[in-house]
C-alpha cells in the first residue's frame, strides 16, 4: 500500500517537475517581458479604473451642486397664493419648456402632482415616499435614467382654519445623457493616454532589456569564439557584474591550458621513454631471427606494433584542436611547400611530380602543427602509392575549405598496410583521424578512374 502511495505522489509531482523545467528553461530576456507586461497592463487598468470612478464621482458631485441650486430656485419661486400653489415666475432654464428635454421639476402634496414642467408633457416623476432630499438615481420620462433630487417643504395655509400646515415635496431632474457624453470622451482620451503611456514603458522595457541584457550577449560570442577556436580567452571590457565571471573563466582556461599542456608534455616524456626500450628490443628481435629463432618474428610483430602505439601517441601529444589553436591560422600554400620540399629529399622521389595548386593567400582555421601533421601523413601516404603525379588543392567555399590530396596510384589503405607491406599507411591515418576528430571534421578516402585515390577533408577558413 505504501509504495502504491509513493508511485501516485511521484506521478502527481511528475507535472510540476516538468512545469518548473520549462519555465527555468526561458530566457531572461522572456522573462522580463511577460513580468514587465504583467506590471504594466495591471497598472494601466488599475490607473483606468480609478481614474475613471474618481471623474465619474467628480461628475454626480457637480451634477449634484446644480440639482441643489435647482431645487433653491424652485424653493424661492413656489408660493402659496390664497391657498392655491403657484410659480411666481417660471424657472430661468430654458430647457424646463421642451418636452422630454432631459432637465424637469415637479411639485406635488400628499402623493398629487400639483405643479410640474413642461418638459414631463404627459409623464411624471416617480413619486418616492423615500426621498428626504438626497441626490440619487430614478428612473424617468420614457424609461430613461435620471440624476434626482427632492426637498420636503412646509408652508402655513391662512386660508385654512387655525393656519394649518401643508406639506410639499419639490423635485428636480436631469437626465444621465446629459454627462453621458462627456462621461465617453473622457474614458476615450483615457484609454488613449494609458495605451500610449503603456506602449512607451513597454518600448522602454525593451530598450533596457536589450542594452541591460547587451553584455551577456557579448559574454555569449566571446564563449562561441573560444569554443570554435577563435580565441583563447574571453576578451573585451565587460560591465563590473560581468567582469568577475569573465576572470574566473579566463582563469579556468589557464588552469585548462597548464593540466593539458603538463599531460602532454607526460605523454610525451612516456612516448620516448619507450623508443630506447623498443629499440633494444627490435635488436634482440633482429638478433633472434638472423639465428633462426622463431621467438625473434613474434618479438619483431610485437615491436611493430607497440611503435605504432609510441609514434600514434606522440602525434596525440603534438596536435591541438581547434578550441586550443585559440585563433590560429595556417598559411596553407607555404606549408604545403616547404612539406613537398621535404619529400622530394627523400629516397626514390625524384621522379615524383608534385603539384601545389593551393590559392597563396589561403588561411585555414587551423593550428600550424595540427596542419602539418595531417598534410605531411596524406603526402606521404600519396608519396608512397602515387605512380608518377601528386596533386594537392582546394575547392574555397563561404565558411569553409574542402583540402584534396589527390595521388595517380591505389592507395594501400583500401586493402590495409599489410598489402603492399608498407609500414605506417594505417597508423598515419589514424593520426589524421585523430587530429581530424579535434577539430569536428574527418577524412574522405575515395578512388578514383585509373586506380587514382582523393583523399578530401574540410576545414573552417580564416577571414
Amino acid at each position: 500500500m505504501s509504495t502504491l502511495k509513493v508511485r501516485r505522489a511521484s506521478a502527481r509531482a511528475a507535472p510540476d517537475i516538468e512545469e518548473r523545467t520549462v519555465i527555468a528553461t526561458w530566457s531572461v530576456r522572456a522573462r522580463i517581458f511577460l513580468i514587465s507586461g504583467l506590471m504594466v497592463g495591471a497598472t494601466m487598468g488599475a490607473a483606468a479604473w480609478f481614474i475613471t470612478h474618481a471623474f465619474d464621482a467628480a461628475l454626480q458631485a457637480r451634477m449634484g451642486q446644480e440639482l441643489n441650486i435647482r431645487i433653491l430656485e424652485l424653493e424661492r419661486l413656489f408660493s402659496l397664493d390664497q391657498g392655491k400653489a403657484v410659480m411666481r415666475h417660471r424657472p430661468a432654464d430654458p430647457r424646463y419648456n421642451i418636452p422630454e428635454s432631459g432637465a424637469y421639476w415637479q411639485i406635488s402634496e400628499n402623493g398629487k402632482i400639483i405643479l410640474k414642467s413642461r418638459s414631463l408633457w404627459t409623464t411624471s416623476l416617480p413619486d418616492d415616499k423615500e426621498i428626504t432630499g438626497v441626490f440619487h438615481s430614478d428612473t424617468g420620462p420614457d424609461r430613461t435614467r435620471l440624476f434626482a433630487l427632492a426637498r420636503k417643504v412646509a408652508f402655513l395655509d391662512p386660508a385654512r382654519t387655525g393656519g394649518a400646515q401643508r406639506h410639499f415635496v419639490l423635485e428636480v431632474a436631469e437626465d444621465k445623457r446629459a454627462i453621458a457624453h462627456l462621461q465617453t470622451v473622457f474614458r476615450r482620451n483615457l484609454y488613449g493616454a494609458l495605451l500610449l503611456i503603456a506602449l512607451v514603458l513597454l518600448v522602454g522595457t525593451i530598450l533596457q532589456t536589450l542594452i541591460g541584457l547587451g553584455p551577456l550577449t557579448t559574454l555569449q560570442s566571446r564563449f562561441a569564439a573560444v569554443i570554435s577556436g577563435d580565441s583563447d580567452r574571453l576578451r573585451g571590457n565587460f560591465p563590473k557584474e560581468v567582469a568577475p565571471l569573465a576572470e574566473v573563466v579566463n582563469r579556468l582556461l589557464a588552469h585548462q591550458e597548464d593540466q593539458v599542456a603538463k599531460a602532454r608534455r607526460r605523454a610525451g616524456t612516456l612516448a620516448h621513454g619507450l623508443k630506447t626500450p623498443l629499440t633494444i628490443i627490435s635488436m634482440e628481435a633482429q638478433r633472434h631471427t638472423a639465428a633462426q629463432n622463431a621467438e625473434g618474428d613474434v618479438l619483431e610483430e610485437q615491436v611493430a606494433l607497440m611503435r605504432a602505439i609510441v609514434e600514434r601517441e606522440l602525434a596525440r601529444a603534438r596536435t591541438h584542436g581547434a578550441s586550443a589553436a585559440g585563433g590560429m591560422q595556417t598559411k596553407a600554400h607555404a606549408s604545403v611547400e616547404r612539406l613537398i620540399n621535404l619529400f622530394e629529399r627523400m629516397p626514390g622521389a625524384g621522379d615524383l611530380i608534385w603539384t601545389n595548386a593551393l590559392p597563396e593567400d589561403l588561411k585555414l582555421a587551423m593550428d600550424p602543427d595540427d596542419f602539418g601533421e595531417v598534410m605531411g601523413n596524406l603526402m606521404d601516404n600519396a608519396r608512397k602509392n602515387a605512380r608518377r603525379h601528386i596533386l594537392i588543392k582546394a575547392h574555397l567555399e563561404p565558411d569553409q575549405v574542402v583540402m584534396e590530396v589527390r595521388n595517380d596510384g591505389y592507395d594501400p589503405s583500401e586493402q590495409g598496410a599489410e598489402a603492399t607491406g608498407e609500414q605506417g599507411s594505417g597508423l598515419g591515418l589514424a593520426i589524421i583521424d585523430d587530429v581530424l576528430e579535434l577539430y569536428d571534421t574527418k577524412l574522405n578516402l575515395t578512388r578514383q578512374r585509373g586506380n587514382a585515390t582523393l583523399a578530401q577533408f574540410s576545414i573552417s577558413r580564416r577571414r
